[in-house]
């Protein structure tokens, strides 16, 4: 690369020298590409600047905000935050060194969707949406890299029966539990036939999610539940099961809030 112009976000950055930074950065036009460039670059932001390079670690110069385009974050740290920060990790671990350089263009959109919904502001059902947001972006994530989860059929290529109930086995599928005697993995959820349509429409037609979210919120919520479990599954195999610091960020967050929480009832 030679002054070229690269547009995406910062995943992480870390000091290199005193007033430089070695960034990683997520571009529209190259996917991940590694580089060295101006310190303290903000996460979550638009950011545009040129990239020069033979080597895989590039120089990094005239980095700037896209100011056209709207803020999406405050400054208050907070599970919107936790969440776009499980998405940088998350990118930045399966890409790792293997897919440097290489373009996506669906994962690079479904980002920058993702970022405005988890910081967009709504009355109602926030948990459910962020939830719905995150499985989305894991959908694209892994249809891109060629791990796509068929929720359409089981592992014999079998349409999905609605009044049947299946477990997700990684490297076979969905597989029809006719028993609870059946060799079912630890800590996997039996899903019924009808979620796993159910979700396969709701990827193809989000709005459609959205619009029962008022009427089923617990059906939707035992849904994301056992979805959000098979997700995790597929993803930890293909990161050899390496720590999720931004998962540990939300278990810890979400005691707090609880623990602040039931103080809250107690002075009442």
């Amino acid at each position: 690369m030679r002054n070229e112009p690269l547009t995406g976000y910062i995943l992480h950055q870390k000091p290199y020298g005193e007033s430089r930074s070695l960034i990683y950065f997520f571009s529209q036009e190259f996917g991940l590409v590694h580089g060295i460039g101006k310190k303290n670059l903000p996460l979550f932001m638009p950011i545009s600047l040129f990239a020069t390079g033979k080597n895989s670690l590039k120089t990094f110069s005239q980095s700037q905000l896209l100011t056209h385009k709207p803020l999406l974050i405050s400054q208050n740290f907070g599970k919107p935050m936790i969440i776009g920060l499980y998405l940088n990790e998350l990118l930045l671990k399966i890409l790792g060194i293997a897919n440097v350089e290489e373009v996506m263009p669906k994962v690079w959109q479904q980002y920058e969707y993702s970022l405005v919904q988890i910081f967009r502001k709504v009355n109602t059902h926030q948990n459910q949406r962020w939830q719905f947001v995150l499985r989305q972006f894991e959908t694209v994530l892994l249809d891109e890299l060629g791990y796509a989860i068929d929720f359409s059929q089981d592992f014999l290529q079998q349409p999905i029966n609605p009044q049947a109930n299946y477990c997700y086995r990684l490297e076979q599928g969905f597989v029809s539990i006719v028993n609870k005697s059946q060799n079912i993995p630890n800590n996997q959820p039996l899903i019924f036939g009808k979620q796993l349509i159910d979700w396969q429409e709701y990827l193809t037609k989000p709005n459609i999610f959205a619009e029962r979210l008022s009427q089923n919120l617990l059906e939707l919520s035992d849904l994301l539940r056992k979805i959000g479990v098979i997700y995790r599954q597929v993803l930890d195999n293909l990161l050899n099961y390496q720590t999720i610091k931004s998962r540990e960020l939300w278990q810890q967050l979400s005691c707090y809030q609880k623990h602040i929480y039931q103080k809250q009832i107690d002075k009442k």
